[in-house]
């Protein structure tokens, strides 16, 4: 998955309308983010790429970039 797949994957599953150029957007400063949106993204990534997202580790990024990096990480990791 890529960032622009990884934001379209965000934003079909939350409503929101984010554009790749979000990505590093402090996520304070991204509109309509709150802590709905957060759990809708958590539920989807891990459903997408077959993967268990440790929270802590999710909430401590502060851009959508840093969390799509922490997923594809998570995937290579449990790559049979």
């Amino acid at each position: 998955m890529n960032i622009n797949d990884f934001i379209e994957l965000i934003n079909s599953k939350t409503g929101m309308s984010l554009d790749p150029r979000d990505a590093d957007k402090d996520l304070s400063h991204i509109d309509d983010w709150d802590s709905l949106n957060f759990v809708y993204m958590i539920v989807e990534l891990e459903k997408a790429g077959n993967i268990k997202l440790d929270v802590e580790d999710i909430l401590a990024c502060r851009s959508l970039r840093t969390i799509y990096e922490k997923m594809n990480d998570e995937i290579i990791k449990n790559k049979p």
